[in-house]
């Protein structure tokens, strides 16, 4: 942990220099033993101390790590500044059976302008994927 401190505070110390923003993206148990859920993360974040440090929910792991993804996404605000959004079987959003117009709701619950991007699988292909995020995405997000 120390070493990773000492490391990320350098690194976020440049990048403050140069106006340049870091996000943190915790990930499930089955890729990584360590900050597996937001409030790990955000835990690392205040011993940081570094204010251009964020978090970077993925809706994806969530499912996986959270007990509660909507309280988890209220908990990271201010330090929300990006999302990615998957469905639970990393498929794009609509694919599988995570709710993402409560996502939206509560983005748009606590004044959420940030970035949301899909990390997705490439399925059936790269474009029938993408095309299937906007689809599902781009109405629920307008008012965000």
């Amino acid at each position: 942990m120390e070493w990773l401190l000492a490391g990320l505070r350098r690194v976020a110390r440049r990048a403050r220099r140069a106006n340049v923003r870091i996000v943190i993206e915790p990930v499930n148990r089955y890729e990584s033993n360590w900050l597996n859920t937001v409030e790990e993360v955000l835990d690392l974040i205040g011993r940081l101390g570094e204010d251009n440090v964020g978090v970077l929910p993925d809706t994806f792991h969530m499912n996986i790590e959270e007990a509660d993804m909507f309280e988890a996404l209220r908990r990271a605000r201010p330090r929300l500044w990006h999302l990615h959004v998957a469905d639970s079987n990393r498929r794009a959003p609509g694919a599988g059976h995570l709710d993402f117009n409560q996502i939206a709701i509560a983005l748009a619950g606590q004044g959420y302008t940030g970035a949301v991007s899909a990390e997705i699988l490439p399925y059936p292909t790269l474009e029938a994927a993408a095309a299937q995020t906007l689809r599902v995405m781009e109405p629920l997000l307008a008012p965000v």
